[in-house]
């Protein structure tokens, strides 16, 4: 009896912006189930990361597994790294889909999962993958750490600000039109109006800021030319000397904490960037 399969293709967003083809895998998917006789009952294509199932594809794959129980034979993908990047995770989905008689395999790095020797297989081909998505989160917080350290806010800009690129195609950020009603509203809070009042007054000039994000930028130091750079198990809390330009000056944006705490503020000190 010919045996029966679903076929599994699946990118990321960063995937597809490297190259990666959902059309290449499917084709050799296809190639793969013509040449072993292999009738293909199901397919789907995801565009989502690995890290976890809780994919929209793939949780409806499994519906379908569940409701057609004995339909399908195989679940095919191209490597082990499609399939998942989360190896605690990839075991409890095997093991569910062991319980339904399907197989995961994958056509280039096929393991016979009958042999118990080829767990150890099995189990470098799933760590891999998660070992080079942690690498890749050190190598991703180690940049952002450098760039706030050289000064530099290195993600989306806060309201207020834009992002964009200096001369040497470094990021910065550099003030927007809305800039003007953002130091305004320092203003009004240093002297206590309260923040209902202010963010009313937003809202009519074109500034949609809802109370949460009002607290929150009140306190962000970007305002005022520093960068923050938290504190980690090699480093102490610092606040760097932005090479952005500040929308409030630094005096305004301490009278600011002071309404809002209502005590005066520490200071902490800038360390300069030479």
């Amino acid at each position: 009896m010919r045996k029966r399969a679903a076929l599994m293709s699946r990118v990321s967003s960063d995937e597809q912006a490297k190259g990666y083809s959902l059309d290449i895998q499917s084709e050799a998917l296809e190639k793969y189930c013509e040449r072993n006789d292999i009738e293909i009952v199901y397919s789907f294509r995801e565009d989502h990361s690995a890290k976890n199932f809780d994919r929209p594809a793939f949780k409806e794959f499994m519906e379908h597994a569940k409701r057609n129980k004995g339909g399908i034979d195989l679940l095919l993908f191209t490597t082990w790294d499609r399939f998942s990047r989360n190896i605690l995770d990839a075991y409890v989905v095997i093991d569910q889909l062991k319980q339904m008689n399907i197989q995961p395999d994958a056509i280039e790095q096929s393991i016979d999962l009958s042999i118990p020797e080829n767990k150890l297989l099995l189990a470098m081909y799933l760590a891999m993958p998660e070992i080079d998505n942690d690498r890749r989160s050190i190598k991703v917080r180690g940049g952002m750490r450098a760039s706030k350290k050289s000064g530099r806010w290195c993600s989306k800009a806060p309201y207020g600000y834009k992002n964009t690129r200096d001369d040497q195609n470094r990021p910065l950020i550099v003030p927007n039109h809305h800039s003007k009603n953002i130091r305004w509203a320092f203003e009004q809070v240093s002297k206590s109006v309260p923040q209902s009042e202010v963010i009313t007054e937003l809202n009519k000039r074109g500034c949609m800021i809802q109370r949460t994000r009002m607290s929150i930028m009140l306190r962000n130091t970007v305002y005022m030319g520093k960068i923050e750079v938290p504190a980690d198990e090699r480093e102490p809390y610092q606040l760097i000397e932005g090479v952005h330009e500040a929308i409030v000056s630094e005096s305004l944006f301490y009278k600011v904490q002071n309404v809002l705490s209502g005590n005066h503020p520490k200071k902490r000190i800038a360390i300069s960037i030479q």
